[in-house]
């Protein structure tokens, strides 16, 4: 496996994502530059990368011009373990016809069975562009590196890089949570294709999400409002591991702008059709490989 240093798979990362995904959706995204800006909040001791202290992703599926501007999936990152995630069609303001905000997302993580709360670790520094956010966070117990990265407007990508601090072996435990904002009813169900497995849910007359899980994770309903999926790590002391899914919305391919009328629904068998295109076969190592640095 090539070795490469966290800054330059981010600059080679976002470009290449762009050119491998013409026919698919147009990113809206911006290499990271060398050179660049660091700003450390007085307040917090935060670093921020390029001075962006904003927390929304943005891709979008058509172009800039007012008759092709189709939809465009945000995700929002309030805190750095919750994710929202919205789809909105047209994109354009005076014609937004549609919006769908299918879920919240969720992390919570546990040390030795013991859950770690989100406000006794650090926020030691956060990376933000148009397409990705890198968010690293510490304590004395655990510290983890967390990449949410925009593939397409359907598709995005999760990396966690988790480090046992402690001087002995420790069990630490990363779950995420996925409900539906409302904390209405889903539907629940098993994935798979070709070595990919995960689950699959959906709201009432909402599109289908793929969640594809890696690193050998599991996934579980939590009754009939939820449904998550667990990575259970027996580190040693010091030890790192990275962990990795994919999430893909069932939007089909929208071929014209449309000034009314939601967005079309995917069948679960054309969204995993439609999962293939858009995460093609360069995208499978990303997650092993974003957090090694050059030797």
């Amino acid at each position: 496996m090539v070795l490469m240093s966290v800054s330059l798979w981010l600059i080679t990362g976002s470009v290449f994502a762009q050119q491998s995904k013409p026919n698919v959706s147009q990113s809206v995204s911006s290499a990271v530059t060398a050179q660049a800006v660091t700003h450390t909040s007085d307040q917090t001791g935060t670093r921020f990368v390029n001075n962006r202290t904003d927390n929304d992703l943005v891709a979008t599926y058509g172009t800039c011009y007012l008759n092709d501007f189709r939809f465009f999936t945000m995700l929002h990152q309030d805190e750095w373990d919750l994710l929202r995630w919205e789809t909105i069609g047209n994109a354009v303001m005076a014609h937004r016809t549609w919006r769908n905000w299918p879920y919240e997302q969720h992390l919570d993580v546990q040390v030795d069975g013991v859950s770690v709360l989100p406000g006794s670790m650090n926020v030691d520094e956060v990376e933000q562009q148009f397409d990705f956010r890198k968010i690293t966070v510490s304590s004395p117990l655990v510290k983890i590196k967390r990449l949410d990265m925009m593939m397409s407007a359907r598709q995005w990508i999760t990396a966690i890089q988790v480090t046992n601090q402690k001087n002995i072996s420790s069990k630490i435990t990363i779950k995420f949570d996925w409900t539906e904002k409302n904390k209405s009813a889903i539907d629940i169900r098993p994935w798979s294709d070709k070595g990919s497995e995960g689950f699959t849910y959906s709201i009432v007359n909402g599109p289908p999400i793929i969640v594809s899980i890696g690193a050998n994770g599991i996934w579980e309903k939590q009754g009939e409002t939820g449904v998550s999926n667990v990575w259970e790590l027996n580190l040693t002391a010091g030890e790192t591991r990275t962990l990795d899914l994919n999430v893909h919305i069932g939007w089909t391919n929208i071929p014209e702008y449309k000034d009314q009328g939601p967005g079309v629904i995917a069948s679960d068998q054309q969204a995993t059709i439609d999962h293939i295109k858009d995460n093609l076969d360069e995208f499978k190592n990303v997650a092993e490989n974003i957090f090694k640095q050059a030797s």
